[in-house]
């Protein structure tokens, strides 16, 4: 199954509230890798909503710059309350 960036552009509503192992298997990503985070600057492709903004940045990143080809993706991610103006979003 393919996902492409209409698919994306639907399921970005519920994409961080629903269920999802991805999320599970991104967060112990994370934190195993929370390290390799201080002092970086961060760029993550394909971001979608950059719920991984948060985390790398209090595990001590300069910046964080996310990318995604889903606008509604990255209009969900815009609302998030970062709050950071270390964080950009494209």
């Amino acid at each position: 199954m393919s996902l492409t960036r209409d698919d994306y552009d639907a399921w970005a509503a519920t994409y961080d509230v629903v269920d999802n192992p991805l999320v599970a298997m991104s967060s112990l990503a994370l934190e195993a890798a929370a390290t390799a985070w201080r002092g970086a600057r961060v760029l993550e492709l394909g971001c979608g909503t950059a719920r991984n903004a948060a985390p790398i940045l209090s595990a001590g990143a300069r910046s964080y710059t996310g990318i995604d080809a889903s606008p509604e993706m990255l209009a969900r991610g815009r609302v998030r309350p970062h709050g950071d103006e270390r964080v950009r979003l494209a």
